[in-house]
């Protein structure tokens, strides 16, 4: 299980791919990923996230894919 927070990816900017499929995430913090403005894709799927709060995906101006599929 892995537990996300608003700090999570702070450090991480650069980051151009994230992929955080089958971790048994259940909740995504709000804005926890603003700092990550040159992802491209996030792959959120295949997690026990059941809700998505507004402004979690604040900051991601480059994105291109979110994979969701497999969410409750």
């Amino acid at each position: 299980k892995l537990e996300l927070d608003a700090t999570s990816f702070q450090l991480f900017y650069w980051l151009a791919r994230l992929i955080l499929s089958d971790n048994d995430i259940m909740q995504l913090p709000s804005l926890g990923f603003i700092d990550l403005v040159n992802l491209i894709e996030l792959d959120l799927s295949n997690n026990l996230i059941s809700n998505i709060l507004p402004g979690v995906f604040n900051g991601l101006i480059s994105l291109q894919k979110l994979d969701l599929s497999g969410t409750n």
